[in-house]
């Protein structure tokens, strides 16, 4: 029921975003915030032009700037207030789990 033939356009563009976002966090420090923030609201804008271009080729719509540019300033602008609240707990946790896997385990009963 949930598995087709197509894929379909939001699903591209999500992971064409998703590949460049991974891209990106092989380049950057994960630890300076300004920079989670800003690779962030450009990858939200991309992902929005992207969309928005194609839904104006597809279904023949009115290009709108000022509108288009309203719209992706609220979603930026919600992505970044999520961001600031929930990143610091995904860093924390990966933090956490980095530990525990790097961890060397050494059982004395060998030695």
């Amino acid at each position: 029921m949930f598995i087709g033939g197509a894929i379909g356009i939001n699903a591209l563009i999500l992971g064409i975003t998703g590949f460049m976002g991974g891209a990106l966090n092989k380049s950057f420090s994960k630890e300076s915030k300004m920079t989670v923030i800003i690779i962030l609201s450009l990858l939200t804008f991309f992902c929005e032009l992207i969309a928005y271009l194609v839904q104006v080729l597809i279904f023949s719509m009115n290009i709108e700037i000022l509108t288009f540019i309203r719209v992706v300033l609220i979603e930026v602008l919600y992505n970044v207030a999520i961001a600031i609240i929930i990143y610091p707990l995904f860093q924390k946790a990966g933090r956490g789990m980095e530990k525990i896997f790097n961890e060397k385990k050494i059982y004395t009963e060998y030695y």
